[in-house]
């Protein structure tokens, strides 16, 4: 085999620079607790309705955030072993492959003997179509 159709190292170089993204995305997520945090305490007891409601905004993009990044890393998971079944699959049909050309090689005596008794000519044989 001359080259592949996927190419097992260029998935692994995409998937680290995924997981990269997923790993930000996810501390930017963690970091709006800690900006609400800072809101809170910042605003004191006159803007109290302001700092639930972005609280309020912040807990549900959250939840959102979170749901994201956990998708990312499953679909992350399903690339890699989807590059692995399709390797693993083309080196199985390879050597399938290999095991046939084997098998016809040392059967190819004995069918020669057959078609031979049987008045077959072989492929071999110059003038004579197949």
């Amino acid at each position: 085999m001359s080259s592949w159709s996927i190419s097992p190292s260029g998935v692994q170089a995409v998937l680290a620079d995924v997981q990269v993204s997923a790993g930000d995305l996810g501390t930017a997520a963690e970091g709006l607790a800690t900006a609400h945090d800072e809101l809170s305490g910042g605003v004191g007891d006159l803007l109290i309705g302001v700092s639930n409601a972005v609280f309020g905004l912040i807990e549900s993009q959250t939840t959102t955030l979170t749901s994201v990044v956990n998708r990312i890393d499953s679909c992350g998971a399903g690339a890699a072993e989807a590059t692995i079944a399709y390797v693993a699959g083309d080196e199985e049909m390879a050597a399938n492959a290999q095991s046939a050309a084997v098998t016809a090689a040392s059967q190819a005596p004995a069918l020669a003997n057959e078609q031979s008794a049987a008045g077959i000519p072989s492929a071999s044989t110059p003038g004579v179509p197949r």
